[in-house]
């Protein structure tokens, strides 16, 4: 009897141990994904050290979070020194430029360790969500940002560079300035690579570069929001494959203009038992609205002890987002 006990037992552990090893490989291997994490609020440009984990493998990337509103608002969420732009979750995202017209390869790139070493051999699925920023200096846009990976860190004393050798980028242009656009692919392991590395690392003869703005514009800045690497393209693959596809439910705001009401009506779609989230906030960042409602139905909301001007509504499912403007006038 006590050796059957101790068989039994032993059969248990182990499979505790094989279901443990299962849960543990099957997550998002990029610690702190959506630089929520912080150590300290923004200020100034070059901060990402603050997003807890992640530093700057080159320029002066930029760090955002809803932190700073008060305190550094140019460095806030949502409003910035770059435009205006929710995070795609939570209250955080980084921005770094992928082009610069006046240097050859000039480039912004971010990194960080990751939870553990990628296994060679085993195909990883990788996505990072991206916005091009509204700023009129950085009316460039570009292809070929992406994530490559590494035996090594790199730091602002020692860069990173443009190596042609991305584990996935996007090879369309990127000139969404409202909604988050995910680059998504996957990659074959041929190391046993322990950091990842985000900015477009093709050099400027192989990437499209787009002038969107005018004669001012001088770089091709992105924001960046929530990372992903897994064996499971459940984590890092979101439903439909881009966020960049048309809406799959039409939001109307009205009226619009608005002075004591507004109504948002949400369209019936095949995902009525799901609900849409959003917020308001005024032109200083300050969330003035937070709600859900259910598709196929509407929302009314009292705007009479709201200043005139301009409010933004964001909105997000699952696998959208998107933002209108709303106007308040007394």
């Amino acid at each position: 009897m006590k050796k059957n006990k101790i068989i039994i037992t032993s059969v248990l552990l182990c499979l505790l141990c094989n279901f443990n090893y299962t849960v543990a490989f099957s997550q998002n291997l990029v610690p702190n994904a959506g630089f929520e994490d912080e150590t300290g609020c923004p200020a100034q440009i070059n901060e990402v050290d603050l997003a807890n984990g992640w530093s700057g493998w080159g320029g002066t990337p930029d760090y955002f979070h809803s932190c700073s509103n008060l305190s550094a608002p140019l460095y806030g969420v949502p409003n910035n020194t770059r435009g205006f732009q929710p995070a795609r979750s939570g209250d955080a995202y980084i921005g770094l430029f992928t082009f610069a017209n006046f240097s050859t390869n000039m480039r912004e790139f971010v990194g960080r360790e990751l939870i553990q070493p990628l296994q060679p051999g085993t195909t990883y699925y990788i996505s990072l969500w991206v916005n091009h920023a509204e700023q009129s200096l950085v009316q460039f846009a570009t292809n070929n940002i992406g994530v490559r990976f590494s035996t090594t860190p790199f730091s602002q004393a020692n860069p990173d560079s443009v190596n042609n050798q991305p584990a996935v980028f996007s090879s369309s242009v990127i000139t969404d300035s409202i909604n988050w656009v995910v680059v998504k692919g996957s990659f074959v392991a041929d190391s046993a690579y322990t950091h990842i590395g985000i900015g477009n690392y093709i050099s400027d003869s192989l990437t499209t570069i787009q002038n969107i703005g005018g004669p001012n514009t001088v770089y091709a800045y992105y924001l960046i929001d929530d990372i992903c690497v897994a064996t499971d393209s459940s984590y890092c693959f979101p439903e439909p494959n881009s966020i960049s596809e048309h809406t799959p439910f039409l939001l109307s705001v009205f009226p619009n203009p608005a002075q004591n009401l507004v109504t948002i009506k949400l369209d019936h779609s095949a995902k009525s038992s799901e609900k849409l989230r959003y917020r308001i906030y005024d032109l200083h960042g300050r969330e003035i609205v937070t709600g859900e409602m259910l598709f196929g139905a509407k929302t009314t909301i009292d705007t009479s002890s709201w200043p005139a001007g301009i409010y933004h509504l964001w909105y997000a499912d699952d696998a959208f987002s998107g933002s209108k403007k709303l106007a308040i006038v007394k």
